[in-house]
């Protein structure tokens, strides 16, 4: 009898490692055909910081109408969680607002080594936060206008604007919390190492924000057109020049596999054409120094310009932005 139990055990045993060792596999293929497809949108820096200009926890905070907001004074952020512009600090004041390629200090120390040339205290203060959108980069200029007294205002734009990139900010206890879009997921930091976990959340899960925020419904092209109006509005109320400069999808227009971003590229272009808002288009600029991949910092990242790319947009912003800092309500070049 007892045999016989053994034996009974045995197979029962057997049979639960099989089918554990199944669960497994099929868990760990479906691991990899998630991550094959790109059916979970995580941030290239997983847990170990929080978008392109961040390399380690805490650079950023969670914020009750940004969603997430850099962390002051820290993480070479100053107390209003800008970017200062290393080679000056006086005025005139040109205030970057966009998402992670506002980050870059390739092109921020081109433009304002450009600008010093006639305006030699001039500073470029950078506030771009990876992932953010249209909405959320209004919601900044408006909390931002009164400590920094911009005398123009650049807005980056790329594709991302229209919905945004996905962010992970750390909550503390082991906890993160998950921006995708305009929603937001609270869950252990372990979980998001998983594409299929953080797919699953995504689709099945409860969204976070349960107080309402402007962060909230700030996905989609509607809400980019009106926060882009609203914007516009803000400064011209405040009679400092609003420019926009245009990062374009870093490949050639007939790729299929991006025709989503192109799309966003030329609503982008289009809306701010009809708000009368001036801005710099960087395509023609980087097609004719090459393909648009060349300008790629590697094969998979078409947002971000490497430095090469940078080092020109550089060269022909600062430039451009000189007309626009002599226009009226911005300060005049200095006397010779």
């Amino acid at each position: 009898m007892k045999r016989r139990h053994r034996r009974q055990l045995r197979k029962a045993l057997r049979r639960g490692a099989i089918v554990f060792a199944g669960l497994v596999v099929a868990l760990l293929i479906a691991e990899l055909v998630v991550r094959a497809g790109g059916l979970a949108p995580l941030p290239d820096a997983g847990l170990e910081g929080v978008g392109s200009d961040n390399s380690e926890h805490g650079c950023h905070v969670p914020h009750q109408t940004r969603g997430w907001a850099a962390a002051a004074d820290t993480c070479g952020r100053d107390q209003h969680g800008m970017i200062p512009d290393p080679a000056a600090d006086g005025s005139p004041v040109v205030l970057v607002v966009g998402d992670s390629i506002a980050t870059l200090r390739t092109w921020l120390n081109g433009t304002g080594d450009a600008l010093r040339e006639v305006y030699p205290e001039a500073q470029v203060l950078s506030a771009g936060h990876s992932g953010y959108n249209t909405c959320q980069e209004y919601q900044l200029v408006r909390e931002l206008i009164g400590p920094v007294h911009p005398d123009l205002v650049v807005l980056q734009t790329c594709p991302n604007d229209i919905g945004g990139s996905p962010v992970l900010v750390p909550l503390g206890e082991g906890r993160m919390r998950y921006f995708v879009g305009d929603r937001s997921f609270d869950a252990p930091g372990v979980l998001f190492y998983s594409h299929l976990a953080t797919a699953a959340l995504v689709r099945f899960g409860a969204a976070t924000l349960a107080e309402p925020s402007a962060f909230e419904g700030s996905a989609g092209v509607a809400y980019f057109d009106s926060c882009l109006s609203a914007l516009r509005d803000t400064l011209v109320s405040r009679e400092i020049p609003l420019v926009a400069v245009h990062f374009p999808v870093l490949a050639a227009p007939g790729v299929e596999s991006e025709r989503p971003h192109f799309r966003k590229e030329a609503h982008i272009v289009e809306q701010t054409t009809a708000l009368a808002i001036p801005a710099l288009e960087l395509r023609p600029l980087l097609e004719a120094q090459g393909d648009m991949a060349s300008h790629r910092p590697d094969d998979l990242d078409y947002i971000h310009p490497n430095k090469q790319a940078q080092a020109l947009i550089g060269d022909a912003l600062g430039p451009w932005l000189l007309e626009h800092l002599a226009a009226p309500g911005a300060q005049g070049p200095p006397e010779p």
